[in-house]
């Protein structure tokens, strides 16, 4: 972790990204300041922290190193090598004697005497003589001609296409190459879907293995994981002859029974339904948030008609949760399954409940489906 995320708070750290989220701010803005040494500066973040503009800029590209915040690229500029200021100024100088009194002329080739020179050495008046041979020119194209416009130097006299450039820095009179002073970029600094699991967490650390295995802190993990967690069962299973159940379970208008449009909101709210459910479950049982409305259940050394019971109790459990927090219109769907020989893989069982839960949604909606009650009306078995 950054040195300047690590001397803030976590707390600091999320109410800050927070405020980005409730105020729907949708970039930290770089804004042009003299004072600043890069030349810009992000006031919501000075004034957030109480920084200086320089440890401010650390500050964000510390959360960006964290993967809390994006950026996108608002500008360059260049700032001294020595002093890291941008008070640089660009001066064209003689590549020969590095002077500054050049200016750009155009040039004369006399083809007679191959002689180039500066236009005003050729002028006399309203005739062009040649400074070398002294032959008048009279029609270019044959007697002479114009080739690119180029630099002369007046302490030199030295005549080239290509000038040098130097950056002398006001502030500390330093001068260099411009070749050695590089542009900066300069960014604006973007909210991801990291910065909304960290609001909604309450946490900055740990959200990169939380995103890999775990859905919210209430033992649910991502589907991915789950079906790992069902191939384990099923090899345990299988050598100590145990059961093994599946549980899925839908909950449908949660958060419009609430009227939650906002969506960090509305994860909370059925973060907390899971929270309900995980609390009345074994130490054994895994849960999983499959997607936004629902959830699965694996529930180890259980039979099928143990794991009806225990889905009827969860659906009771949302049934009271949403007469005290969500008021009417809440659905609870529930569909359960027992592992059979057929199945070889956590995706075979998964598939199998899966086929009930989706039949359940369609012919059964708020009730809770065993296996045994879809093979029955749906195959008549």
């Amino acid at each position: 972790m950054g040195r300047y995320v690590e001397e803030r708070s976590e707390q600091e750290i999320v109410q800050f990204l927070s405020k980005l989220l409730d105020q729907r701010i949708p970039a930290v803005r770089c804004e042009y300041s003299a004072a600043s040494p890069c030349a810009f500066s992000y006031p919501l973040v000075e004034e957030a922290f109480g920084l200086p503009s320089e440890e401010a800029v650390a500050l964000l590209e510390d959360l960006v190193a964290e993967g809390l915040l994006d950026r996108r690229m608002a500008n360059k500029v260049h700032l001294c090598p020595n002093c890291g200021w941008h008070t640089l100024n660009f001066v064209e100088v003689c590549p020969r004697c590095r002077a500054m009194d050049v200016d750009l002329e155009n040039v004369i080739h006399h083809f007679a005497c191959a002689y180039v020179g500066p236009w005003s050495e050729f002028r006399h008046g309203v005739d062009l003589i040649c400074p070398k041979c002294d032959e008048q020119l009279r029609h270019m194209g044959l007697d002479y001609e114009k080739p690119a416009d180029t630099y002369v130097c007046r302490d030199c006299g030295y005549v080239f296409t290509d000038s040098g450039v130097e950056a002398q820095c006001l502030r500390c009179q330093n001068v260099a190459k411009a070749e050695e002073v590089p542009p900066t970029r300069i960014y604006d600094y973007i909210p991801n879907p990291k910065t909304s699991r960290a609001v909604e967490y309450g946490r900055i650390a740990g959200l990169d293995i939380q995103s890999v295995l775990f859905e919210d802190r209430s033992r649910t993990f991502r589907q991915d994981f789950l079906v790992f967690e069902i191939d384990r069962e099923i090899y345990r299973a299988r050598r100590y002859d145990s059961a093994l159940s599946l549980v899925l379970m839908d909950i449908q208008g949660l958060g419009e029974s609430q009227g939650v449009e906002d969506k960090v909101d509305l994860r909370r709210l059925r973060r907390e339904v899971l929270d309900q459910v995980s609390a009345t479950l074994r130490d054994l049982d895994v849960v999983s948030a499959v997607d936004e409305t629902w959830a699965a259940i694996l529930l180890p050394e259980t039979k099928l008609q143990p794991a009806v019971k225990v889905a009827e109790r969860l659906q009771s459990i949302v049934s009271e949760f949403q007469s005290v927090n969500a008021g009417a219109g809440v659905t609870t769907t529930v569909a359960v399954g027992e592992l059979l020989e057929e199945h070889e893989t956590g995706r075979d069982f998964f598939d199998y409940v899966h086929q009930i839960f989706l039949w359940a949604l369609e012919n059964g909606a708020g009730t809770v489906v065993s296996a045994e009650t879809w093979k029955r009306e749906a195959h008549n078995e």
